[in-house]
């Protein structure tokens, strides 16, 4: 009995003294704590709806924003990385600063305009070697390019091959097709197989390459302004 009051009178004392109310303030703290936490957390509710407004706001305002102002600053610092770059990862990134930078109007263009262009590559990356009377004055190389209609009458589409085609190189040699949805289209679009996905493999193509690339990319129009002709392009020394 003694024992049983000694008790009673401890329990009294630390109430007197405001004990429940600590403890139950303590666990009340730690409640709270653990539920904003779990509100917070990575599946919380308040974490979602926060995330909701943030990006009902910041998203709009990301893709409507005019990012053109940032271009000559990606040119600068692409330039400033090409110089103190590795040779072997020249091409690459002068390859991502070609795609990046957009000084040329690709919506509507010609087929002897794309013809220029390919010429214009070949007598830039042709092995001189190949070329015959190669002097101080520079050399010519003979191209030239074809367009072959390749539609069937029940099909919806029209259908052309191009060729380019170089003599004294046929490594330089290109192929690719036109198409054109006939009851819709009023020009022809063009079909690339040359398509990267990677990143990495950017290093392997060439400047043609690349301006096809960009053509495919802007689902240009292409005017088959002439089916066939050849030339004569001028490859100037190189030292």
């Amino acid at each position: 009995m003694d024992l049983e009051n000694s008790i009673k009178g401890c329990i009294s004392q630390e109430i007197e003294k405001g004990i429940v109310e600590k403890v139950i303030a303590a666990k009340l703290e730690e409640c709270v704590s653990s539920a904003l936490n779990d509100m917070f957390g990575y599946s919380g509710a308040v974490k979602k709806v926060i995330e909701d407004k943030v990006k009902s706001v910041m998203i709009p305002y990301l893709e409507n924003y005019d990012y053109s102002q940032y271009i000559c600053k990606l040119d600068s610092v692409l330039v400033d990385v090409l110089k103190s770059s590795a040779l072997e990862n020249k091409n690459l990134l002068e390859n991502f600063k070609e795609l990046m930078t957009t000084g040329e109007n690709l919506k509507n263009i010609k087929i002897s305009q794309i013809y220029e262009k390919w010429c214009e590559c070949c007598s830039k990356s042709i092995d001189t070697d190949k070329i015959n009377n190669y002097e101080y004055d520079g050399g010519y190389i003979n191209t030239s390019f074809d367009v072959e209609e390749v539609s069937s009458d029940w099909s919806d589409y029209e259908k052309h091959i191009v060729r380019f085609e170089c003599e004294e190189d046929e490594d330089l040699n290109v192929e690719f097709m036109l198409t054109k949805w006939k009851k819709y289209d009023k020009a022809h679009k063009l079909d690339w197989k040359k398509k990267t996905n990677d990143l990495n493999s950017l290093r392997h193509l060439d400047k043609f390459d690349m301006f096809m690339m960009k053509l495919d990319q802007a689902y240009a129009d292409i005017d088959i302004d002439d089916t066939s002709n050849g030339d004569e392009t001028l490859v100037e020394y190189r030292e």
